[in-house]
């Protein structure tokens, strides 16, 4: 059996050899706070990688509303990462169900020499305040939605 590998160019293609060679990547949006960012996902972008950037000297907020929990939105997941540290004290990032009656549930690793677990039980908003600590960088948060609510996985070196 020849190998099937991906071209950008060709397409899908065969080769000598064995096996299938697909250079699968995620899709990544990158959001910035250079202006208040409100971005509301779609469960057609269920895997995207959502790369924050909250860098900029500027009192504004990058606000994520996760797509209305739901038989359709079952299984969908999102991955948000701070890519920087806030460049503000008023630079939070939001994360939101978007309802009140729609929880994120689990928890989050807290680094550092303060190591703890933050439990995460029935809240519908999630905000990383610049103004407790800008220390964003490499925060990671990956919600994923059971049809209901949204359950949460995560790390932080600081308190969130």
């Amino acid at each position: 059996m020849p190998k099937v590998s991906y071209s950008t160019s060709k397409g899908l293609i065969q080769e000598s050899g064995k096996g299938c060679v697909l250079p699968i990547r995620r899709k990544v949006i990158t959001l910035t706070n250079a202006s208040t960012t409100a971005r509301t996902m779609a469960a057609h972008e269920s895997g995207t990688l959502i790369q924050v950037d909250p860098s900029t000297n500027s009192a504004t907020t990058v606000t994520i509303t996760l797509p209305t929990a739901s038989s359709e939105t079952a299984g969908c997941f999102y991955d948000v990462v701070c890519i920087a540290d806030a460049g503000n004290a008023a630079a939070d990032v939001i994360i939101t169900t978007g309802a009140n009656g729609t929880d994120i549930f689990g928890y989050m690793v807290r680094g550092a020499a303060n190591s703890t677990v933050l439990d995460f039980d029935g809240i519908s908003k999630i905000t990383l305040d610049a103004s407790v600590a800008t220390d964003f960088n490499q925060s990671r948060l990956t919600f994923l939605c059971d049809g209901t609510h949204w359950h949460l996985s995560g790390y932080s070196k600081v308190a969130i």
